[in-house]
């Protein structure tokens, strides 16, 4: 009996602990997926912002002594490149969301 309550105290205090962890890397995971968020956000506005650009940034490159189809070229290649940033930003913040509904979840299955 002595050893079945010792266990059973030893188990209270494990499963308190991880509830504690749980806690404090849900709060952490919180604070990435905002931080994923504002990455993401900016990703987009930055890509936008060429897009908006499009014109003025070609006439630059044609004052610079490009043809008008490498101009566009150039421009174009820093759209699709902004493109594949603002995706890689948007499959972390998935990822990072994904993460935070596990760990919320765990939390849950645990109290």
């Amino acid at each position: 009996m002595k050893y079945l309550l010792l266990l059973l105290c030893a188990l209270t205090v494990a499963c308190g602990a991880n509830t504690d962890r749980l806690k404090t890397e849900i709060t952490t995971q919180e604070q990435k997926v905002a931080a994923s968020q504002d990455a993401h956000r900016l990703s987009l506005d930055r890509l936008q912002e060429l897009r908006d650009s499009l014109q003025i940034n070609i006439a630059q490159n044609l004052k610079l002594g490009l043809n008008e189809e490498q101009a566009r070229k150039v421009e174009q290649a820093r759209i699709n490149s902004q493109q594949t940033v603002a995706e890689a930003e948007a499959q972390a913040l998935t990822i990072q969301q994904e993460y935070l509904a596990l760990l919320k979840k765990q939390l849950q299955d645990t109290e």
